[in-house]
């Protein structure tokens, strides 16, 4: 099974060039940024909320004109009187599940006024098992073991990461073993992290998007790369079939 993680600038919708690259990699799985469904004309959470039903159709779009499953990275959705930073997951242009995000960080708690998700959706497709963890949802570390539980194959890591002017290249280095590789191996699964570059809502970015097994890394940007779009992609071997989604 090939995965793939899009690193690239939250516009609201792939480019052509960008699609055509895809097409060329040919991913049976795609992962997008977190936000990357918000559009750059949108100032705030609440005017992104607006483009929300474009950003879905798009995403489904992709993943049957790829063929694939795709994690749309996210967007801002209205519940009623809430609203929360959703992930949708389609497979061949099939809505598979909307998973939102469990650990809004404080700026989308207070300033945003976004309301945390209550649940970890697992679906199964292709014979194996997917779960979504919006960006801060990594942080809470039962998290990876509690999917491995489940029996989840992978984990998909929509994620935007607000730039660290001089943080040392160690402190990321060790971030990334503590968080994403102790993860794969906690689960026993492939975590896959497509990170967003450029800036959004007036917060600038950093992407070092990754693809990692609990053997250890297979793909990652380099520090080098944190400002660049970047695919990445690679093959991964299936584990036993999935049984039905819990």
């Amino acid at each position: 099974m090939r995965v793939a993680a899009y690193q690239g600038r939250c516009t609201g919708r792939l480019t052509r060039a960008a699609l055509a690259q895809l097409e060329r990699a040919a991913p049976d799985v795609l992962v997008l940024p977190e936000y990357f469904l918000v559009p750059p004309e949108a100032r705030s959470h609440r005017e992104a909320a607006g483009h929300a039903e474009a950003g879905l159709r798009h995403v489904e779009e992709v993943s049957r004109r790829l063929g694939a499953v795709v994690a749309g990275g996210s967007f801002v959705e209205r519940d009623g009187s809430s609203w929360y930073n959703s992930s949708p997951l389609f497979d061949s242009g099939r809505l598979l599940a909307i998973q939102r995000k469990l650990s809004p960080t404080e700026r989308e708690l207070l300033t945003a006024g976004i309301s945390p998700g209550t649940e970890t959706r697992v679906v199964a497709a292709r014979g194996v098992r997917f779960a979504t963890l919006v960006c801060a949802d990594v942080l809470e570390r039962g998290r990876f073991a509690r999917l491995g539980e489940r029996g989840v194959d992978f984990i998909l890591v929509p994620t935007l990461s607000p730039l660290r002017a001089g943080e040392p290249l160690e402190a990321k280095r060790e971030r990334d073993h503590e968080i994403f590789l102790e993860g794969a191996r906690a689960a026993q699964a492939v975590v896959v992290k497509a990170c967003g570059i450029g800036s959004l809502f007036g917060g600038r970015l950093q992407g070092r998007s990754l693809i990692v097994a609990p053997e250890g890394f297979l793909a990652r940007v380099p520090i080098s790369g944190e400002q660049r779009p970047r695919l990445l992609w690679t093959d991964v071997k299936r584990r036993a079939p999935a049984v039905a989604a819990s």
